[in-house]
């Protein structure tokens, strides 16, 4: 019995010592996305719908620096939103038909968290920096299958077709074999 043991205990330690994980601090991971909102002018309220709706939805595990840094969602031990960035991908306009926008997330149904926001959309401007709730762990997020990310925005539609793109950095923390 006690040599049953002390095999099974060393057999843990070789396993143990022949597979170590390192956890990397601060992988900066890059996803940027693209829609258009459609021109006509006019005011709009709160919407989800009008063009934003493209934001809602990105997989962070399919970036290809992801894919190379880190490999797998399950190596993930914290993740971290640092910058969300909207800007006009025609430097001719502006965002300045915004008034104000509101990323939320949530997953399998529980309540959703405010994570990025602002009301800084000043005349002619082509770029704005949200600010971001730092605070966030997103690891559940990104490892979870039923992520939402919900948009809220006001303001008035541009008189033109208007493409933005969004610009977000994570910073992950992450378990990686060496």
């Amino acid at each position: 019995m006690f040599l049953r043991i002390t095999t099974c205990l060393l057999l843990i330690f070789m396993i143990a010592s022949c597979s170590k994980f390192n956890v990397i601090k601060d992988i900066k991971i890059n996803v940027s996305t693209k829609t258009t909102i459609e021109g006509g002018g006019g005011f709009l309220t709160i919407l989800d719908t009008f063009g934003f709706s493209q934001f809602n939805q990105f997989d962070l595990s399919t970036s290809q620096k992801f894919k190379d840094d880190i490999g797998d969602v399950s190596r993930v031990e914290r993740a971290n939103l640092e910058t969300f960035v909207l800007s006009v991908t025609d430097e001719t306009q502006s965002l300045d038909f915004i008034n104000s926008v509101q990323f939320y997330i949530s997953i399998d149904g529980d309540s959703e968290v405010l994570l990025a926001w602002s009301d800084n959309f000043a005349l002619d401007s082509t770029s704005v920096s949200l600010d971001v709730d730092k605070t966030i762990d997103l690891t559940p997020y990104i490892k979870s299958k039923n992520i939402k990310i919900r948009s809220e925005v006001s303001g008035g539609f541009p008189d033109d077709d208007t493409e933005i793109q969004a610009d977000l950095l994570f910073l992950i923390d992450a378990k990686i074999i060496k």
